[in-house]
């Protein structure tokens, strides 16, 4: 069996290649989304993008690491763990 060639991307020990690809889209609870932009500049052609396609405004656009996004990101996950642990308690016998 001929070795394997290495390459320059990154592999998980799952094999799977990673790129720092983030998420740019969440959704809220309430069932807004939530829209991550990279940089300023995204930030705002995203905004003029989403106008036009969504005008009835029912999306957020968040600057990646700022406290809105944060936020946004915990309560995505409280709201998760919180559905996580009803299912448990339902279904406990399972």
């Amino acid at each position: 069996m001929a070795p394997i060639a290495e390459d320059s991307g990154s592999k998980s020990k799952h094999g799977m290649q990673h790129h720092g690809h983030r998420l740019k889209n969440l959704l809220r609870p309430d069932g807004r989304h939530v829209h991550v932009a990279a940089s300023p500049e995204e930030h705002t052609t995203l905004l003029k993008t989403l106008a036009e396609l969504e005008p009835d405004g029912s999306f957020d656009i968040y600057l990646h690491g700022s406290p809105e996004h944060l936020e946004a990101i915990r309560e995505i996950h409280s709201h998760h763990e919180q559905k996580r642990d009803e299912l448990r308690q339902t279904h406990a016998d399972l």
